[in-house]
C-alpha cells in the first residue's frame, strides 16, 4: 500500500481525530473560539466521512460495515489486521468514540444524524446484551472479566494464548464510553464505561506495572543489555514480555503503554 493509503485507515485516522480534539480543547481553554470552531467542524467532517459509504468502487472510501456472519463491525481501510484478524477494535474504535463524545457535548444534532453508526461502534466493543438471539455483538467482546482487562487479538491463535500490548489505548476507549454516556445522558453506558475503565486500570497497575512487586519475576526484572525491565510491555495468556510487535527499542517499548497523551 502507498503511504497515502496507509494513513487513511481506522488507526491513523483515529489518532488524527485525537490530536484534533486535544487542539480544540486547548483552543477553547485559550479563548480562541474561532480556531476551536474550525477544529470542531473538521472533526465532524472526518467522522461524517467515516459514517457514510459511497455507492461506488472507490477503494479509498472510508466506511464501517457490519458483518452479520461474524457479528462484528469492520472499518475499511483496515490497519493491523482489524478486519483479517478482528484485532484491536477497542483501540481503534475508542479513538472514534472519544471524538464522537466531544462532538456530542457541542453539537447533539450531529449525533442524532449518525446515531445508527455510532451505536454500532459502541456495540462492537462494549455491548451489555447477553442474549445472542437479540444482540448483534458478543457481550463485552474484547473484555475478559476473569483477567480484569481486555485482549487485543481477535483470533487468539497463538501458542502463548491471547495478548494485549497497548493497555493505555484500551483505557482510552473506555474513557470515551464514559464521556459519551455522560454527553448523551445514557446512564447504562456511563456505568459500563466506568466498570471497564476502573477494572482495566487496576489490572494494568498489577500485570503491566507490577506496583506491588508480586507479578513479575526477579529474573525478568534483572538488567539485560543495559535495560532494566521494570514493567511488562505486553501481556499474554501464558507469559509476559518486554517488546513490541515491531521493535524492542526502549523508547517505543515504553511508549506503547503511554499513548495517547490526552488532556
Amino acid at each position: 500500500d502507498s503511504k497515502e493509503d496507509y494513513e487513511q485507515n481506522t488507526y491513523d485516522c483515529g489518532k488524527k481525530l485525537n490530536r484534533a480534539v486535544q487542539a480544540m480543547l486547548a483552543a477553547e481553554a485559550a479563548g480562541d473560539n474561532e480556531n476551536a470552531t474550525k477544529l470542531l467542524n473538521g472533526i465532524k467532517a472526518e467522522l461524517a466521512d467515516w459514517f457514510t459509504a459511497d455507492n461506488d468502487t472507490d477503494e479509498e472510501d472510508k466506511y464501517f460495515y457490519y458483518d452479520a456472519d461474524m457479528g462484528t463491525l469492520f472499518g475499511f481501510p483496515q490497519a493491523y489486521y482489524t478486519v483479517d484478524g478482528m484485532t484491536d477494535h477497542a483501540f481503534h474504535y475508542g479513538y472514534f468514540i472519544n471524538a464522537v463524545a466531544q462532538v456530542a457535548l457541542r453539537d447533539p444534532s450531529f449525533i442524532a444524524e449518525y446515531k445508527n453508526v455510532i451505536d454500532e461502534l459502541v456495540g462492537d466493543v462494549a455491548t451489555t446484551k447477553r442474549n445472542s438471539s437479540t444482540s448483534r455483538y458478543p457481550y463485552l467482546r474484547q473484555f475478559d472479566m476473569w483477567e480484569g482487562h481486555s485482549w487485543a487479538s481477535g483470533h487468539a491463535d497463538f501458542g502463548d494464548g491471547n495478548n494485549q500490548e497497548s493497555s493505555s489505548e484500551a483505557i482510552n476507549g473506555w474513557a470515551g464510553l464514559i464521556l459519551y454516556g455522560q454527553a448523551t445522558g445514557n446512564e447504562e453506558l456511563t456505568n459500563t464505561g466506568i466498570y471497564l475503565y476502573t477494572t482495566e486500570v487496576n489490572a494494568v497497575i498489577d500485570y503491566w506495572f507490577d506496583v506491588d512487586n508480586d507479578v513479575l519475576s526477579p529474573l525478568y526484572k534483572k538488567t539485560i543489555g543495559g535495560n532494566e525491565h521494570r514493567y511488562a510491555s505486553m501481556i499474554w495468556g501464558g507469559k509476559y514480555g518486554y517488546e513490541t510487535w515491531w521493535t524492542a527499542e526502549p523508547l517505543q517499548t515504553n511508549g506503547i503503554n503511554i499513548l495517547p497523551n490526552t488532556s
